[in-house]
């Protein structure tokens, strides 16, 4: 038992939960798929509060198991058509209340306004809504991985807001310019 215990507390293993997270983080972003971008999101979600919880980083670790739970809601409420509007105003309650619980210094603050960035997001079907809504609560993320040192989480935020902006770039900007440009010759022949 104390081998898998120092296993877990060796900090090479905890920055690789971390690595693993990012892959599901990225993977995400790129998604066009709700469902998919949602089930990647709650995987990262999972693997970095495990990660979090190793590093002793109560409030990354108590916000990212909520948000395990949290996505699973707006993902079972959206595939069957039912509002998610309460959920993301009590949602953002909870994780207000989580953060305060687990405080950590000033940057708890940062996390509980990226979480209610990001139950916002999540709560809502539009993946270019997510994706942006997402660029907005990952800058407060890596300001707090900064302030606990956690190797892959700092990367990850780097890698995911680059590319996120790939993502609203590759999916969002440049087919709207292709389909204006289409519209305004009076083509209907729009590439994705």
């Amino acid at each position: 038992m104390q081998a898998i215990i120092d296993f877990f507390q060796n900090e090479t293993v905890i920055q690789a939960i971390g690595f693993l997270g990012m892959g599901f983080s990225l993977i995400a972003m790129q998604s066009k798929s709700y469902n998919l971008l949602t089930f990647l999101r709650i995987s990262s979600e999972f693997t970095f509060g495990f990660q979090y919880l190793l590093a002793g980083a109560w409030t990354g670790m108590a916000t990212n198991f909520a948000s395990v739970g949290t996505n699973s809601v707006y993902r079972y409420r959206i595939k069957n058509g039912k509002s998610t509007l309460p959920f993301q105003i009590a949602f953002a309650f909870l994780y207000t209340a989580l953060c305060l619980i687990s405080w950590h210094g000033w940057v708890s603050l940062l996390i509980i306004a990226a979480k209610v960035i990001s139950t916002i997001a999540m709560g809502i079907k539009n993946t270019r809504t997510i994706r942006i809504l997402s660029l907005c609560s990952y800058p407060l993320w890596l300001i707090y991985n900064l302030s606990v040192g956690l190797i892959a989480a700092i990367i990850n935020d780097c890698i995911t807001i680059f590319c996120l902006l790939l993502a609203i770039l590759r999916i969002d900007v440049i087919p709207a310019i292709r389909a204006r440009r289409a519209a305004a010759s009076g083509t209907t022949d729009v590439k994705e």
